[in-house]
């Protein structure tokens, strides 16, 4: 009986922007053997920028970001991978990437210090009217 061949599918998180993976940032991808991705194989987390599904046997998959790494989208995207006698060496690897969100400032902000700083102003107001009444 001949054994069957494992391979394993690995998933390298990528800046959109920076083409660099991300590293330092807690991310998860979830294998899927539907298009739908309703019936979930495996999860896969990672912190050193790439995740990894071990001994996967012959057959068509779907992975989909299913935890985005703080700072970035989440993606919607479904990649679908097909493992078979295609596939050089005993891993499948591909780039998955994440578009970071931007903070997009407006105007000057300077403004913003003096509407934080007239709102201080006026809850410290309150507080000592409010403790002035009940004294």
């Amino acid at each position: 009986k001949e054994k069957p061949v494992l391979v394993n599918i690995q998933v390298n998180k990528v800046d959109a922007k920076t083409k660099q993976l991300i590293k330092d940032k807690d991310f998860e991808f979830t294998l899927y053997s539907d298009p739908d991705c309703i019936y979930s194989m495996d999860a896969a987390s990672s912190k050193d920028g790439s995740a990894r599904f071990k001994d996967l046997r012959y057959g068509t998959y779907y992975i989909k970001e299913t935890k985005a790494p703080f700072g970035y989208h989440l993606s919607t995207e479904v990649k679908k991978v097909v493992i078979d006698e295609n596939v050089k060496g005993d891993t499948y690897t591909f780039d998955y990437e994440n578009t970071p969100i931007e903070i997009i400032q407006t105007g000057d902000p300077t403004n913003l210090l003096m509407i934080i700083g007239l709102g201080l102003v006026s809850m410290i107001s309150i507080i000592f009217i409010l403790i002035k009444k009940e004294s």
